[in-house]
């Protein structure tokens, strides 16, 4: 996992945004309106972490993006009446993030690049209902 800055966001509202590449060739809607880090990692895909404009209710979205520039993944780390702030995102490995967000404790984002079905039950974020059996490849814990 590699940090770049190779892909921008154009926010659509406080909770949604379109980002594409620095070229402008390819384009993906994704939740957030604020792009915090992007990573590259060897497969070919892209690691985005997008955060809400809220100072009351924040929201931390990973969002994996496949090679064909669509959306392979994403997981939400949010807390009801909890601010948030990302802070130390520190690459420790090319599959694994370590960062804080929103709570004393770092949170560990890993990357499987195999994909699964059933999360673990120690994941932090939660995902969309509508890909319960879709293949997925974050981790949060």
């Amino acid at each position: 996992m590699e940090e770049i800055d190779f892909l921008s966001l154009t926010p659509i509202n406080q909770e949604e945004s379109i980002l594409t590449t620095s070229q402008g060739a390819d384009s993906v809607n994704i939740k957030g309106s604020v792009l915090e880090k992007q990573f590259s990692l060897p497969n070919g895909f892209h690691l985005v972490l997008t955060t809400e404009n809220s100072p009351y209710d924040e929201a931390l979205y990973a969002t994996l993006i496949d090679q064909h520039f669509e959306v392979a993944d994403q997981v939400e780390i949010s807390s009801a009446l909890t601010p948030g702030i990302l802070e130390d995102a520190e690459v420790q490995s090319e599959d694994r993030l370590k960062f804080w967000f929103n709570k004393a404790e770092p949170y560990i984002l890993t990357f499987d690049p195999k994909g699964f079905i059933i999360p673990r039950p120690s994941d932090k974020g939660s995902r969309p209902f509508r890909t319960v059996f879709k293949k997925k490849y974050l981790h949060i814990h």
